[in-house]
């Protein structure tokens, strides 16, 4: 048992905590442990002051260490996987609250995820991290732009075909980035295709996603590319 004012800060291979263990199934900083080791080996469970696990803790938004007030612009329409860890000595405990309409903190990943429906100007972005029972607050700021005039609306209506059957086609694209659409072939049969965001916006500015082209139980994906021609 830990010493008050202790917090446990993981497993090592030998007593000076120089080999922190590796390729454990779980967190190496967690009490659990589970992996395989050959031959008799000592493990060593690894014990800090608290402020000490305190004073480890860093936030690391995309990559980049966060300090202070933090901007991130983010495009409405366009599905989101934006890394948000923190890192310490001991565990830790992430908490995200209010991000733009749309999107949404998974703990278990690290990951802000979703795709932003309605475009703000700046919206304030609290984490809370709490380790060895102390919590921090860091403050972020999210834009998210609109989408272009360009890319919103009926954005399309022609020809089109699907499975060889060539007709009469329309594509809508929501403010919110949403995709639906249509194909009717000569005969009459009507293929609808849906989307409910794009992928991905490139560092050139095309939109790219897949769709899903349907008609009664018949499926099919196709890539949609969406750009502005200058």
């Amino acid at each position: 048992m830990a010493k008050a004012g202790l917090v446990f800060a993981g497993w090592d291979r030998d007593a000076e905590f120089t080999r922190p263990l590796e390729g454990a199934s779980a967190d190496y900083r967690s009490r659990s442990l589970s992996v395989k080791i050959s031959g008799a080996q000592r493990l060593f469970a690894r014990f800090v002051p608290v402020e000490e696990a305190v004073a480890s803790l860093s936030v690391i938004l995309a990559g980049e260490e966060v300090h202070g007030i933090e901007l991130k612009t983010i495009p409405v329409g366009v599905r989101q996987k934006i890394p948000l860890v923190a890192d310490a000595l001991s565990t830790t405990k992430v908490t995200v609250s209010g991000l733009p309409p749309g999107l949404s903190y998974d703990a278990a990943t690290g990951m802000i995820v979703g795709i932003p429906t309605k475009a703000v100007s700046a919206r304030t972005v609290t984490v809370k991290v709490t380790v060895a029972g102390k919590t921090r607050t860091y403050t972020l700021t999210f834009k998210a732009s609109a989408l272009p005039v360009w890319a919103r609306g009926s954005i399309f209506s022609g020809s089109g075909a699907v499975n060889g059957a060539v007709g009469l086609s329309t594509l809508t694209i929501a403010t919110t980035g949403k995709i639906s659409g249509k194909i009717v072939s000569a005969a009459g049969a009507t293929w609808t295709v849906a989307a409910s965001g794009f992928a991905e916006l490139t560092d050139w500015g095309a939109y790219r996603t897949t769709v899903t082209v349907k008609r009664g139980k018949k499926s099919d994906k196709a890539t949609l590319w969406l750009w502005a021609e200058e």
